[in-house]
């Protein structure tokens, strides 16, 4: 054999190798679940999309608003067929647990409320001057008339201290709140709270957390419904190949275009998107 030929079948045999170690890096591999954890993720890839804060909303005026934890978003992402909803939950000044985001200017945006508001005080209030703001015992009022409906939380303040009240108060919705961890030492506690489907959430995770192999490793001793990260994370091939070998599926928020909704979709081992888009 000459030596360009040699060269040449050396080369083809060294891309081929390429391409098939290419190819099993992004296989996904996959952690044996519970039943319960199966049917849930099965649930979530068939609807493709969380709905974030309830979703989008179109004001009398015309202007579309997000982020309003309202009743009449919760109405209608429901009767648009959609059964996952992220819902942001906080405390009152007097201890309440509310639908709300954070704790300034809560008129200006539909999502913030001061801090040093009262439960009826926020029940008085109209978001945007037209929707209605929905404490805690509305949302499992609705979720008990509604029983395939999944809220997921996101804790605004002391999650663990959230879902204790959570737990406390709906003790017999605590399969229906899915509940978002941001920190490893959260999962322990809150499971020993009787809620057993959680996901592992990224945004406020330290730099060291947000390793998609330490996360591979802390899923192996710990049953996560899935990841949820920033969608930035998304696009970083070292991601990809770490995120298909984490043996649970990803999420990713929040994405309001449908043309990369199906993109991240493509991938197997993305198993849905946080969206405003119902």
């Amino acid at each position: 054999m000459k030596n360009g030929t040699r060269t040449a079948v050396i080369i083809l045999l060294l891309f081929l190798m390429a391409v098939s170690l290419l190819a099993f890096s992004v296989r996904p591999v996959y952690l044996l679940a519970s039943l319960e954890v199966d049917k849930l993720r099965t649930e979530i890839r068939d609807q493709k999309r969380i709905i974030h804060a309830g979703g989008a909303l179109k004001t009398e005026a015309g202007e579309e608003v997000v982020y309003t934890n309202s009743f009449e978003a919760l109405l209608n992402m429901y009767n648009e067929g959609y059964r996952f909803c992220e819902i942001d939950i906080r405390e009152t000044a007097d201890g309440f647990l509310i639908c709300a985001h954070g704790d300034e200017d809560y008129l200006t945006n539909g999502s913030d409320l001061p801090i040093d508001a009262s439960l009826r005080e926020f029940e008085q209030e109209r978001l945007f001057g037209e929707y209605t703001p929905m404490a805690v015992d509305k949302l499992t009022a609705f979720m008990r008339e509604h029983p395939d409906l999944f809220i997921i939380t996101d804790a605004q303040g002391d999650n663990l201290e959230i879902c204790r009240k959570l737990a406390g108060l709906y003790p017999d919705l605590r399969e229906r709140f899915i509940i978002q961890i941001y920190h490893e030492q959260e999962y322990d506690p809150i499971r020993k709270m009787g809620f057993r489907n959680l996901i592992y959430t990224l945004y406020r995770a330290e730099d060291q957390e947000r390793n998609f192999w330490r996360i591979a490793h802390f899923a192996e001793a710990h049953e996560l419904l899935g990841v949820t990260a920033q969608k930035e994370m998304f696009y970083s091939l070292k991601n990809r190949i770490a995120m298909a070998h984490c043996g649970v599926p990803f999420m990713f928020h929040t994405v309001d275009e449908e043309e990369e909704i199906e993109s991240m979709l493509r991938k197997p081992y993305v198993m849905g998107v946080y969206t405003d888009l119902t």
